[in-house]
């Protein structure tokens, strides 16, 4: 009985001691629900930005691009760019779809990788002189030109990387970087 008791005394011992001995473990990653939250709001902010971007051009809108990208002005490229297409009389339909394989949030900023995919339907005008070699020539009958409208699908897609920012409670764009053109 005695060593029955010893063999208990040792093994409770030992199993005390091994714990003792064993580091616990931090997350590597420590999150707190709070935390969580916030990044999940966050989230949310950077994608309703993202999708003012895409309804601004869907809209054809330079106003509603600036509200969510408030510096494009001051990027002259870009600007440039933005104003050519939205402004043009010759384009129509235009379609901006964002599809991101990366975004980080981090405090007041946030990174998102992805692919930029712009498509427009671009009016060509063409006239060309048009006749009836059946026809005598007689100078009142020769006919003027003919024009003629014909739309071409333009598609365009890009690797970007967009940069935001917070502003009060909603996230705007501070620049957008192409990083290359897949075709």
């Amino acid at each position: 009985m005695k060593s029955m008791r010893f063999y208990a005394a040792t093994v409770f011992a030992v199993a005390i001691f091994a714990n003792a001995q064993e580091p616990t473990a931090a997350p590597a990653n420590p999150t707190t629900p709070a935390q969580a939250q916030t990044s999940a709001v966050d989230r949310e902010g950077v994608d309703a930005a993202l999708k003012k971007y895409e309804s601004a051009y869907q809209h054809m809108s330079l106003y509603e691009l600036q509200n969510v990208w408030p510096d494009l002005p001051n990027q002259k490229k870009e600007y440039r760019k933005a104003e050519d297409l939205l402004k043009r009389g010759d384009v129509s339909s235009v379609q901006v779809s964002l599809y991101l394989h990366d975004v980080k949030v981090n405090g007041d900023d946030a990174v998102a990788h992805g692919l930029r995919n712009e498509q427009y339907l671009k009016n060509q005008q063409s006239s060309y002189y048009g006749s009836d070699n059946t026809m005598a020539r007689v100078g009142t009958q020769t006919p003027g030109p003919t024009t003629g409208s014909d739309k071409r699908t333009v598609k365009k897609t890009q690797e970007v990387t967009i940069h935001l920012q917070r502003h009060g409670d909603d996230w705007v764009i501070a620049s957008l970087e192409e990083n290359g053109k897949h075709h």
